[in-house]
């Protein structure tokens, strides 16, 4: 059978042999480095640190036999689940170098890179990408290139058992030459045709297709010539690729447990570094986050951050993170922190705005204005996301415009995080200037308007205050007074203190009604 070309795609294979062990171990001190860790299933040791095989524990030792060798020896159990969280929190990470990322539990992740080699310069400076990033994050894997995603499946899989670096097909020719000097035992197959096959005297790929495909189909079966032709490229193999929606999750189990949370700042900073790298990669801001300080044997702590913009500042998030952890006082020992991001935001990448906010003006230099606009923003973001933070997301609130002639009901009270949000809500900062001047609305009322006294017909308050403009009658509905089901009007007047010169908002009902301050402009 020959093998098509097919010059258009490119796979890599990332195989993750020691992922059992690095979902524990990654990210650790160095002074935990040189434990000795063993991952544990049904008692029996299936994976090792380089510090518990040099103390002499081996693959498939007991637990007791490992015990009695180092007493100092640290242990888990196999966890699947958090190896299947791991890998797709990977394949999110790998997102940056291909859209097209395919999860193959346990531990494998194919990622088509035939598209990507361009854009980053080649793919030997996209290779030292990956494997930089992978080893940043705390992990080793195995990699391999060919040009269907089952053949470089089977390549690093080889190179895994080898113990060699990742190997590369030629990608402008046959895929079989690449990969028919690999044993048989590597092939994706069940372990009854591997045993078959080897008891046949076929021991490499390259024994394998020189049978004739007619007798494979036969003796094993569709399903399996159907992976061998998917295998060499003369059937198609499409991938189920992950969701293109992001999200973050990582974690960092202890390898003993942590009573006090300042133990807590450098993996922090690590979970954040990696947060900061995600972010960088797919230009996204977020506007929260979530931390989780777990333990075995309690009930977990969580801990949200919410911001009053998006953005993307790491250092901010870390000093943020350090105010909430202060506030912790009934958590006990933690054995893992996580770290979860659900809620993105693509970067601004606008440099300037060529109009103002508040108008056109045009002895302005507006990318300055911007500038300026946008550093005073930020310095405002950060004091509140400071306030927020100390004293509890409910401590500070903006204001935004309502549809409803209503003073009452004119304006709403947002959260820190809504403040900036100009596609729900029309913020007082956010009106043009003209709007503004027209209004003739304060922004601070009285809640409930507070009653004056009468002098000569006019409003007093400790000194009189002169009505400068009005009125501007206002009808409240019957709804506003269910009881009485009648219709209230309000005469409004922008008065100013006779002596101070401050500004009010007041108002009567009817031509001799009782006056009532019911905002203050200044």
């Amino acid at each position: 059978m020959n093998a098509s070309n097919n010059n258009s795609t490119l796979w890599l294979c990332l195989h993750f042999p020691h992922l059992p062990l690095q979902v524990f171990t990654r990210g650790l001190n160095p002074a935990d480095a040189i434990k000795p860790v063993v991952i544990l299933e049904r008692r029996r040791v299936i994976a090792l640190n380089q510090a518990a095989f040099d103390t002499g524990i081996r693959h498939n030792n007991n637990m007791d036999t490992a015990y009695s060798i180092s007493h100092e020896v640290i242990s888990f159990d196999k966890d699947s689940d958090k190896e299947l969280t791991t890998l797709t929190n990977l394949a999110q990470w790998a997102y940056q170098f291909s859209p097209a990322v395919t999860i193959r539990a346990p531990d494998v992740l194919l990622i088509d890179i035939g598209g990507s080699l361009k854009l980053f310069n080649g793919l030997k400076a996209l290779m030292a990408s990956i494997e930089s990033g992978i080893n940043d994050l705390g992990y080793t894997s195995i990699s391999a290139i060919n040009t269907t995603p089952m053949a470089a499946l089977l390549s690093a899989r080889n190179n895994a058992a080898t113990n060699s670096d990742h190997q590369t097909a030629d990608n402008t020719g046959a895929v079989l030459p690449s990969i028919e000097m690999t044993p048989v035992a590597y092939l994706q197959a069940d372990k009854a045709i591997i045993t078959a096959l080897q008891q046949m005297g076929i021991d490499t790929v390259r024994d394998l297709f020189k049978l004739p495909m007619s007798s494979i189909n036969r003796r094993f079966g569709i399903y399996f010539t159907d992976y061998l032709q998917r295998l060499i490229g003369t059937q198609p193999d499409p991938q189920k690729t992950i969701d293109q929606a992001p999200h973050f999750f990582s974690d960092i189990t202890f390898m003993a447990d942590v009573t006090n949370t300042n133990a807590l700042i450098f993996p922090i900073k690590r979970l954040l570094d990696e947060l900061n790298a995600f972010l960088t990669a797919r230009q996204l801001h977020i506007n929260q986050l979530s931390w989780k300080l777990s333990h075995r044997h309690h009930p977990p702590k969580h801990i949200s951050i919410y911001l009053a913009s998006p953005e993307h500042n790491i250092k901010a998030l870390l000093q943020l993170t350090q105010l909430k952890l202060e506030q912790v006082k009934d958590v006990q020992e933690i054995d893992t922190l996580s770290l979860t991001v659900n809620t993105f935001f693509p970067a601004d990448t606008v440099s300037g705005d060529l109009f103002q906010s508040a108008g056109y003006q045009p002895h302005l230099d507006p990318i300055k204005g911007s500038s300026k606009r946008r550093q005073r923003q930020a310095s405002a973001n950060a004091l509140l996301n400071l306030l927020s933070t100390r004293l509890g997301p409910d401590a500070c609130f903006g204001l935004s415009m309502a549809d409803d002639h209503r003073p009452e009901k004119s304006w709403l009270r947002l959260k820190p995080n809504q403040i900036n949000d100009d596609t729900q809500h029309k913020t007082v900062e956010s009106l043009p200037m003209q709007l503004a001047q027209d209004n003739h609305r304060p922004l601070f009322l009285l809640t409930p308007p507070r009653a004056l006294q009468r002098v000569n017909d006019a409003p007093y308050l400790n000194g009189t205050l002169e009505l400068l403009q009005g009125p501007e009658r206002i009808d409240f509905g019957w709804w506003d007074r269910p009881t009485s089901g009648e219709v209230i009007t309000r005469d409004y007047y922008v008065a100013a203190h006779t002596e101070r010169g401050a500004l009010y908002w007041v108002f009567h009902y009817g031509e001799h009604g009782k006056w009532y301050l019911h905002g203050i402009f200044s």
